[in-house]
This record gives C-alpha cells, structure tokens and sequence, in this order.
C-alpha cells in the first residue's frame, strides 16, 4: 500500500491512496464520516483487487479529474 499526502497552497491536504481493495476501502470507509462534515470528497477507482482513493477538497478532485479524464483513452 502507498499513501502520498499533497499539501495545496492553501494549506488543505489531498490524499491519494493505492492498495488491495479492502484496505483501501477500509481507510476509506472509516474516513468518510469526518470527510463529510468538513467538506471534503472522495473518488475510488478499482480495478480487479487493486483500489486508488483520491480525498480532498471537492474543488482540487473535482480538478484532478478533469485532468485525467481529458488525457485518458479507452
């Protein structure tokens, strides 16, 4: 499992996450009642037994996202 912390600028964190699925979904699962009240979201993706969590302000995900998604190709 890796775990890479982002401070922005502003000081807020981006956390992105990469492991087995039901660790990372178990980090996920026990973060996402403070992750509700402080404005923060998550997205997950997986892929067979493998899982990327990305949590963070909704604007710097929302962001990222974008950024992936322009660059991906199926």
């Amino acid at each position: 499992m890796v775990a890479v912390d982002q401070q922005l600028e502003s000081g807020e964190i981006v956390r992105t996450i990469v492991g087995p699925a039901t660790q990372v979904a178990g980090i996920v699962a026990r973060d996402a009642a403070t992750d509700s009240t402080s404005g923060r979201v998550t997205f997950t993706i997986r892929q067979a037994d493998r899982m990327v969590a990305v949590t963070g302000p909704a604007e710097a995900v929302t962001a990222l996202l974008q950024r992936v998604n322009g660059r991906r190709r199926y």
